[in-house]
């Protein structure tokens, strides 16, 4: 009789496996379309904000290298205009020393502050490093 018990709990545990992988193969319902539009970061921009240096660079040089990109844009706002700089300079001198600064253009933004509403200018810059 032991060996029949032993046969049933094994079926059963197998009928439990093969229900379980039935219920994960059902498809996901599908999600409704979301009204907000996703912006798509162009290929070649990098946007530079509060993180080091070095990880700006690491994407520049990704871009050069990996996605056979001709130039890249660095763009930064407000206080991350210096790092910015600091980036296209780094890629230029340190790493990939064929660079060119294409063009530098300098603007400013207007925003919506957080606290308090108004309006608010920022500046804004863009560097365009090619081959």
């Amino acid at each position: 009789m032991a060996k029949n018990e032993k046969k049933t709990k094994a079926s059963k545990t197998e009928e439990k496996k093969t229900a379980k992988k039935a219920t994960a193969t059902k498809e996901p319902k599908e999600k409704a379309p979301s009204t907000k539009e996703t912006k798509e970061k162009p290929e070649n921009t990098i946007f530079v904000g509060s993180r080091p240096a070095m990880v700006y660079v690491l994407a520049v040089m990704t871009c050069f290298n990996e996605g056979k990109a001709k130039e890249v844009k660095i763009c930064a706002r407000g206080r991350a205009i210096s790092t910015a700089v600091d980036v296209a300079e780094l890629v230029r001198n340190r790493f990939i020393t064929n660079l060119k600064v294409k063009s530098i253009t300098t603007s400013t933004e207007s925003v919506v502050r957080r606290e308090g509403g108004g309006e608010a200018n920022v500046s804004a810059i863009e560097i365009v490093l090619a081959k």
